[in-house]
Parts: structure tokens; sequence; C-alpha cells
């Protein structure tokens, strides 16, 4: 099986994040928002981390970015949380290499967790976001 994933080119060795080309007026954006929401909440660096939630997908991925940028310009900590719903035959393929990417961004901790998600009367996407929300808070 060919992975979607297989063509990503990780950073390799220390000195390869943050990329060495300018980042785009978009991202400068989003670490500010994030930084000032970190001084809004009372985060300090040395702190615990904060855990984002990445779900391997490009707005999630640009939200690791974001957080990873954020963390080596100010010095808070972020981590990573990728949960696999199992609802597609990729998913735990996906969850591994968002962990993988995570990882080379500098996040840490990275948990991953795989949820057992049972359609009820609100449907399948209900229960996987109910999933999803028992998880963070455990």
């Amino acid at each position: 099986m060919v992975s979607a994933y297989s063509d990503i080119q990780l950073p390799k060795g220390p000195d390869a994040w943050p990329p060495s080309t300018a980042w785009p007026a978009a991202m400068h954006a989003g670490v500010g928002r994030l930084k000032a929401l970190a001084q809004r909440w009372g985060l300090e660096p040395g702190a615990s981390p904060v855990l984002v939630a990445v779900s391997g997908g490009a707005d999630s991925l640009a939200l690791a970015v974001v957080a990873a940028e954020t963390q080596r310009v100010t010095g808070l900590r972020f981590g990573a949380i990728i949960l696999d719903h199992k609802l597609q035959n990729v998913t735990a393929e996906v969850t591994q290499r968002a962990a993988q990417i995570c990882k080379a961004f500098g996040l840490a901790p990275v948990l991953t967790d795989a949820l057992q998600v049972t359609e009820q009367g609100d449907g399948l996407e209900a229960a996987a976001r109910k999933a999803r929300y028992d998880a963070f808070v455990r």
C-alpha cells in the first residue's frame, strides 16, 4: 500500500528546525495569536506543556507548526495529542506519521491513543467527537 504521507520530508539534524526560509505572514499572525492566548491564560516558560490536538490533516499540522514556532520564540512548552478514531483503514498510519512530524518539530510530549468509536443516536461524527473530548480530559 502506498502511503499518502510517504513523500513528506521530516527535518533532519539539530539545525533543521526552524526552516531557514522566511515564514509567511499567516505564520507570524498565528504565532502572535498563540502568544496572546498564552499571556491571557497566564502561561509561563517552563510550565507544564499545552497540548494541541493534531489529526494529521493540513489544518492541525499548521497548528503544530505554529505551536513549535511559538515554543521556539517564547520558551513556552507545547506538546501534541493525536487520536486514532479507527474510522478508516489508514488512520493508524496517519497517527504514526503525525506523531513523527510533531516530534520532529520539537513538541513534547507527543501522546497518541486509539479510540473505540461506536455510532450512537447522533451519528458517527458526534460519537467520534465525544470520544475525542473524553480522551482530552484523560
